[in-house]
């Protein structure tokens, strides 16, 4: 039996057919309902990392079809979503606590085939179920909100005593997220976007918005912020947070940089800003499942425009080139 899937053809994606996936003894089969079009699927795509015939996807739920037989606290019809990060388990990282460092990661949709199709089996251990009230078009937002979550943690904002000034560079999904996700640690967060829909659609939740023309703006009106929050993935960007960013400061880095950058390392040094790298999720799924009950962030705003599968290319397309879309997604 074979069912539909989006797959890489040359530099573009095409609907095709793959083998119905069956799962193993610690996998459960989910019948994937939403998921998302990542900027790395477009990355990914644009510059030829993926392989022919891949098929993308590591933003989704869905609902358990069938489990394998030493599985337990998951049974065909939980709504779910699903961690990506197939780490080992065994090496140093791992054994610290830190999937997201793993030596020999394995990610889904990525270096794995992915969920853009009907159905994926996945193994157990990294399956979430959906809190009531949590839809399954939410629930296929765990994993961006996942990694906004765990940037702020890296950063070690929520240790502040008193209510921090901060910054996030860029509008997208990532960005919104983590202006939502910092709410409830200070009230004064500003966000710098060059579009104007999406500084519309921030105002719902700050005061402090601007355009990359008017960002010193910030300093004035709010302060030098203490921490800033990159996620665009432009190194000028990073240079223009060392200038901003108050004494003693950290910059981290949340956006995909995929081009060496040069930087005032002496500014670093003699103003103390310490820069921090933060990638993907350390187990933070329950964290964002739990924010989105609480109703502590806004999930639908941010979806720009739903496609079915069918129509994966014509997703993909407005993913890439309508700066105005936030997050495009598929139904399936």
């Amino acid at each position: 039996m074979e069912i539909p899937a989006l797959k890489v053809k040359g530099s573009g994606i095409k609907l095709d057919r793959i083998p119905m996936p069956a799962p193993t003894d610690d996998e459960v089969l989910i019948r994937v309902s939403y998921c998302g079009i990542c900027g790395s699927d477009i990355h990914g795509l644009e510059s030829g990392l993926f392989e022919e015939d891949h098929v993308p996807g590591h933003e989704f739920s869905g609902v358990v079809q069938e489990v394998g037989q030493h599985v337990v606290g998951l049974k065909p019809g939980d709504r779910v979503t699903v961690d990506p990060l197939l780490n080992c388990g065994e090496c140093e990282d791992c054994l610290q606590g830190h999937p997201q460092r793993c030596h020999y990661l394995d990610t889904l949709g990525i270096t794995s085939q992915g969920a853009m199709a009907e159905y994926i089996a996945v193994r157990a251990s990294n399956v979430y179920r959906l809190p009531e009230g949590v839809s399954l078009l939410e629930g296929a937002m765990t994993e961006p909100l996942s990694v906004a979550i765990h940037a702020i943690a890296r950063s070690r904002l929520p240790l502040e005593e008193s209510p921090p000034r901060v910054l996030v560079w860029g509008g997208g999904t990532i960005g919104l997220l983590l202006l939502q996700a910092l709410k409830p640690y200070t009230d004064q967060v500003a966000l710098v976007e060059p579009v104007e829909e999406k500084r519309t659609l921030a105002q719902r939740w700050t005061q402090y918005v601007y355009t990359p023309e008017d960002f010193w703006d910030v300093e004035e009106d709010m302060g030098p912020p203490q921490y800033i929050f990159e996620a665009v993935g432009r190194g000028q960007l990073i240079q223009d947070s060392l200038d901003l960013i108050k004494k003693g400061g950290k910059v981290v880095v949340v956006g995909l940089h995929t081009e060496t950058v040069e930087m005032d390392f002496l500014r670093v040094m003699y103003n103390e800003i310490e820069l921090i790298g933060t990638y993907a999720n350390r187990r933070d799924f329950p964290g964002a499942l739990d924010h989105m009950a609480r109703g502590w962030v806004e999930i639908e705003p941010l979806v720009s425009a739903v496609f079915p599968l069918e129509k994966g290319e014509e997703a993909f397309e407005e993913a890439a080139r309508n700066r105005k879309a936030i997050k495009t997604m598929l139904e399936i």
